[in-house]
């Protein structure tokens, strides 16, 4: 028999195809600046800086520079740690959008009656095509919108 196919609505969240990765040499560049601003980060309140952060700075920026292709498994590791991390909090953003946001609204609009979609049904009605007012434009200046 044959197997059925599995239908996806919207976009298989599942299969990403080939992961992208930045160059090796710009992920050096990268890492060197990080480190740099982590360096110098405690002078801001006072503090010494950070002289083990300045040396994997330069670690970065040397081997960027020198021999880009050794952090070339850092790269790729770097990369399917975003993953991992888009799976967690990318449903985490979402249901505290959706809970701590969308629902208080959506619960004091219907407090205080308010319906900004129209979909209450009114029986008496005999349609519930909305008139086009005088400010709004006329159909002919609607014929060439592209």
């Amino acid at each position: 028999m044959k197997k059925a196919k599995k239908e996806n609505f919207f976009e298989n969240l599942h299969e990403h195809g080939e992961l992208k990765y930045s160059s090796d040499r710009s992920f050096g560049f990268v890492f060197a600046v990080f480190f740099s601003l982590l360096t110098i980060w405690p002078l801001f309140s006072g503090r010494s800086p950070r002289w083990g952060a300045l040396a994997l700075a330069f670690l970065f920026l040397a081997t960027a520079l020198l021999f880009p292709r050794a952090l070339g498994p850092l790269n790729r590791l770097w990369a399917k740690l975003g993953l991992v991390l888009q799976k967690i909090m990318t449903p985490l953003i979402m249901g505290v959008l959706f809970y701590l946001l969308f629902t208080p609204i959506g619960v004091l609009l219907r407090i205080f009656g308010k319906d900004p979609m129209r979909k209450k049904l009114e029986p008496q009605s005999k349609t519930y095509w909305m008139g086009r007012g005088e400010s709004e434009p006329k159909p002919q200046t609607l014929s060439n919108q592209f």
